[in-house]
């Protein structure tokens, strides 16, 4: 999903007031509360309500008040600034205390002021499912009005997590809570070194542990003379019987410096000098193996020119030949059967070969229809005039440039008479048929298991193993897998596994894997945790499968078995759980809520009987 984000800041469409501060002498502290026709703020005791440009509360004793941003017709709060800056919403408790007697005579003024917009103005707003009113910034919608569920924050960086959210008090228990990028900063034990003379430098020999540091610690132990502040690292030294710069030499003399003829900040061994202060012309470095050449030193990048550019005693160092490929297109993409071997890549070429568009340049290598010839010198037929080519449109004689297919049977909705709601066209709903991929209008359950017998071979108070005729996407879910196990798969970290045998399907895991798809559908979330908090074991024993090991991968969002399976090949964990030779069973489902954020949840459970 791509995330725009649009500013209305005060130049252009927001109502802003800003806080001002005031430098007059005060007999104790105000609350300075700024508005504008934007709207008005309102205080919980009535004594510290503005509903003009500008109004001052005295602080004379402690404050507790809830204040609450009304916005005038026609416009909408989006945040505070001042005092309330931090609250995510229009309501904000304060507690003020009135300025000690001893700092009266300096400005205590604090400022409260609250940003209003136009209702009309558009605004990106923000997912916040776990109800903090802080919104997640990859998930967003564009409207004049706040739709449910969304909040004009972006910043959360845990959204299923009311707990973790900006300005919230970080917590010692392995998160984020704070969002500011750090775990359980500030909860850990750091040794700090005793600095009895205050030089900055501590002790070795002194130390503590703690999380806060100490009174008169610092973090280095790098002081030889703690009782000293003169003596400290880098300290100049001094002819006093000492070692002032705790370099460990006393009254050592002066400094031997190097002759830098080229000026590049380092010079040669072969001309130095001993001073106490830097001539013009030497450095303290001797590292440089061309004092001629100012391109030439240590701090230099090396270049492909047979020279030793950085001074490392190798030359041409890091220069590897590879293979380029003639770039015709200049599109980054070159001919496979073109190449040439260099260092560094030469002019007309490319690094990436397999250019499906040799000569018109398609830098994204988009092929649409995946026949191989990119989209930039494909023959573009689009009899719908929907954007997307007839031969990867599910439906080319009709527009629908969203590619909607609610029954997922390939046809889309646009000319798909099936309303998606009843995919096996016997009469009864998804939700209510207890067999939504093959036909059964008369629901017929034998064996009471909640499976009908159209998709149950199994009569399970005959004691079957649970194998069952699927339906069409059943079958090329199987088929689909199983080819998958026949050839040794490389799943990335999880290692390499050979060619394992064939699974059979199983209905009453088909039938956990659809209670689960529906589940994460209906409730729109994502997780192996369904929504009343069972795993995958305890949804396949609830189908009535007698398991000894479980597996189970979940997709949202995939319009097709083939998609969905493409998305786990191309996982690691994925990927393993389909070559796991442990597993005998497999069932899978898929279901389609166009209410839910992803619209189509798909689940494999794998398994072995006892």
């Amino acid at each position: 999903m791509n995330k725009t984000e649009t500013y209305f800041g005060r130049q252009f469409f927001g109502k802003t007031v800003l806080l001002g501060f005031s430098m007059l002498a005060l007999a104790s502290c105000r609350l300075v509360i700024s508005t504008d026709e934007g709207g008005h703020i309102l205080s919980s005791s009535g004594q510290a309500d503005c509903a003009q440009a500008s109004c001052a509360v005295p602080i004379t004793e402690e404050i507790t008040e809830t204040f609450t941003a009304v916005p005038a017709d026609g416009y909408r709060f989006i945040s505070w600034t001042g005092l309330c800056m931090r609250a995510p919403t229009a309501v904000c408790d304060v507690t003020l205390f009135p300025l000690p007697e001893k700092f009266r005579q300096y400005s205590g003024d604090i400022g409260l002021s609250a940003v209003f917009e136009p209702t009309s103005v558009m605004r990106t707003w923000y997912r916040d499912r776990d109800g903090d009113n802080y919104g997640a910034s990859n998930q967003s919608r564009t409207s004049t009005t706040q739709p449910p569920g969304f909040v004009a924050s972006n910043s959360d960086c845990n959204d299923f997590d009311a707990d973790v959210h900006p300005f919230t008090r970080e917590r010692e228990d392995g998160k984020d809570n704070n969002c500011n990028g750090m775990t359980d900063e500030g909860f850990v034990d750091i040794r700090f070194y005793a600095d009895r003379d205050g030089d900055g430098y501590g002790d070795a020999q002194s130390s503590q542990l703690s999380r806060r540091k100490p009174a008169g610690h610092v973090l280095n132990d790098l002081d030889c003379n703690d009782s000293s502040a003169q003596d400290y690292p880098d300290a100049e030294e001094q002819a006093d019987q000492r070692d002032n710069d705790c370099d460990g030499t006393i009254d050592e003399g002066g400094t031997t410096w190097y002759r830098d003829v080229d000026g590049d900040g380092f010079g040669t061994a072969d001309d130095s000098i001993e001073a106490l202060e830097q001539i013009a012309g030497y450095v303290q470095n001797d590292g440089d193996c061309d004092d001629s050449n100012s391109s030439i030193s240590p701090a230099a990048e090396e270049s492909f020119d047979s020279t030793d550019n950085d001074c490392d005693g190798s030359i041409d160092e890091g220069f590897t030949e590879r293979e380029y490929y003639r770039d015709v297109d200049g599109d980054g993409f070159g001919d496979d059967n073109d190449a040439t071997v260099d260092v560094v890549t030469p002019e007309g070429y490319a690094a990436s070969a397999g250019d499906n568009c040799m000569d018109i340049a398609n830098p994204s290598q988009s092929d649409m229809d995946g026949d191989g010839i990119g989209d930039a010198c494909d023959t573009f037929t689009d009899s719908d005039n929907d954007g997307l080519q007839d031969s990867a449109d599910n439906c080319p004689v009709t527009s629908n440039p969203g590619q909607e297919d609610e029954d997922t049977d390939g046809l889309g909705d646009a000319c798909d008479n099936q309303n998606g709601l009843d995919p096996d066209n016997d009469g009864v709903n998804t939700d209510e048929d207890n067999c939504p991929q093959a036909y059964n209008p008369n629901q017929a359950d034998s064996d009471n298991d909640g499976l009908g017998d159209s998709c149950d071979a199994v009569n399970d108070n005959a004691g079957g193993g649970g194998a069952c005729a699927g339906s069409p996407e059943a079958q090329a879910m199987l088929d689909a897998v199983n080819d998958f196990r026949s050839q040794t798969r490389d799943c990335g970290s999880r290692g390499t596994f050979p060619a394992v045998g064939a699974l059979s399907w199983n209905c009453q895991l088909e039938a956990a894997a659809l209670s689960h798809s529906m589940d994460m559908a209906n409730n729109d979330f994502f997780d192996h945790t369904g929504s009343d908090g069972s795993s995958a074991g305890d949804r396949a024993t609830r189908a009535g499968y007698s398991w000894w090991t479980w597996g189970e991968n979940i997709a949202a969002g995939y319009p097709s078995v083939s998609a969905a399976m493409q998305g786990w090949i191309d996982s690691d964990g994925h990927c393993a759980n389909m070559m796991n030779a442990n597993f005998t069973n497999l069932g899978s489902a898929s279901f389609t809520n166009n209410d839910s954020s992803y619209r189509i949840y798909w689940t494999q459970v794998f398994g072995s009987a006892r």
